[in-house]
């Protein structure tokens, strides 16, 4: 069970040290594929909150159909887990365990 965990916890530094690279890469196709994930997200949840929703109000009372919904369940399975990962690093920076 120790091997399992120290295996485990290899394979996390391994990847924390993958992804300080990637971040720091010049090209903004190595480097801006998560912050593209977190717009295109965030820019769905908007039209699925707020311009969905004045757009069909604008088209029922003008007598047209509402506009399309956008499948929540897929953007909200990325969604949640990538405010999961930035409250726990600012966690980690407010008890000072990052640099």
């Amino acid at each position: 069970a120790i091997i399992r965990q120290r295996i485990a916890l290899k394979a996390d530094e391994i990847q924390a040290q993958i992804n300080q690279i990637e971040a720091g890469h010049r090209s903004i196709f190595v480097a801006g594929w998560r912050p593209c994930i977190g717009w295109i997200c965030a820019l769905a949840l908007l039209y699925s909150f707020v311009v969905r929703d004045l757009i069909a109000w604008v088209a029922v009372n003008s007598g047209n159909t509402s506009p399309p919904e956008l499948p929540l369940e897929h953007i909200l399975g990325l969604v949640i887990p990538m405010l999961g990962m930035s409250g726990f690093r600012s966690w980690e920076k407010i008890k000072g365990r990052t640099k």
